[in-house]
């Protein structure tokens, strides 16, 4: 099994998203969040968790700001990240985990967002402009929400299972 590990907003994006998504019949997989690494085996969880729990200490709670909604090559619509604050933690968790034997993926180029749909979830390119359309009428942007832990997930779960484990930011 696959674990990821994500940012994730409150219930209130949740229900909007679905909203969104459900005003044109698209499928709805994966639970909004903002991947920060994915793909850690959970069987190495002994090897990478102390260094995710490290990050995660000297790390104060944040307040995203999401910016606006906006589709990436056709492919996946998501609600795009504004401020350094998660880049700066991604990279931090990604030091760490190099530290710890991980491959290094520090040079690797990431727009921070808040994963909506992809056509690799089912959607086709006119649902992912008709869910942006509705995301931005039902939505004031910039919308905001505070983070307080970094969250470890399933790569397999879906908008309704929980997190495997919580590292709560406390620096």
């Amino acid at each position: 099994m696959r674990a990821i590990l994500a940012l994730a907003p409150g219930p209130d994006l949740s229900e909007g998203v679905r909203a969104a998504l459900a005003l044109v019949d698209a499928p709805r997989r994966i639970g909004p969040r903002i991947v920060l690494r994915a793909d850690l085996a959970v069987a190495d969880t002994g090897v990478w968790e102390p260094a995710i729990a490290a990050v995660a200490a000297r790390w104060t709670p944040f307040t995203v700001r999401l910016v606006k909604p906006e589709i990436l090559r056709d492919r996946m619509l998501g609600l795009t990240v504004g401020g350094q604050s998660v880049i700066e933690l991604q990279a931090a968790i990604e030091d760490a985990l190099a530290l710890v034997g991980f491959p290094d993926r520090s040079g690797v180029s990431f727009m921070p967002m808040v994963i909506v749909g992809t056509t690799f979830d089912g959607l086709t390119v006119h649902q992912l402009h008709a869910v942006a359309g509705a995301i931005r009428d039902q939505f004031t942007f910039p919308i905001e929400f505070p983070v307080s832990s970094v969250l470890c997930y399933s790569e397999s779960a879906d908008e309704y299972d929980l997190p495997l484990a919580a590292y709560a930011l406390q620096g």
